[in-house]
């Protein structure tokens, strides 16, 4: 069975031209783009609400002084 170093000096094992330890770090990336773009989403939400405050605080500020 062909082996090969992976990035950490560690043998990995290939079955055929598949090798798992590369497929697990792709689906592992895949995962964490997830989660990243979870994250900005949450992070645009969270941005959305600040200026919605921001602008209803000016809006009653603008009402008092009239």
């Amino acid at each position: 069975m062909p082996t090969y170093n992976n990035v950490d000096g560690e043998e990995a094992t290939t079955i055929g031209n598949f090798s798992w330890q590369k497929e697990l770090s792709a689906i592992m990336f895949f995962e964490l783009s997830e989660k990243i773009s979870t994250i900005q989403q949450l992070k645009i939400k969270e941005l959305h609400c600040l200026y919605i405050g921001f602008n209803e605080k000016e809006s009653f500020f603008s009402d008092e002084k009239k």
